[in-house]
């Protein structure tokens, strides 16, 4: 990138760079810190608190009203839906 100032960087040329940075951040002791502060590892159920989840009561709905719907008998043919997906044998 210092080399090709206000060049654009293709997809390609992304993936590399990301790619060298990434090998040279990630590690081990990352990705087990990442799953204990999370809980998931070592199971740990009180990471997250009640308060930790106000913010989703927003999407909280009423579970709908089941309506039986009764059985309506038809005697329409529904083979002219489908013209074109009939085979024709000789």
């Amino acid at each position: 990138m210092v080399t090709n100032a206000g060049r654009r960087i293709s997809q390609y040329g992304q993936a590399s760079l990301f790619s060298a940075a990434f090998i040279r951040s990630a590690t081990m002791e990352k990705a087990v810190s990442g799953f204990r502060l999370t809980g998931l590892w070592p199971f740990n159920p009180d990471v997250f608190n009640a308060e930790d989840f106000r913010a989703s009561l927003i999407t909280d709905e009423p579970e709908p009203e089941v309506i039986q719907q009764l059985p309506v008998a038809c005697d329409m043919q529904v083979d002219y839906l489908f013209p074109l997906f009939t085979v024709w044998y000789l």
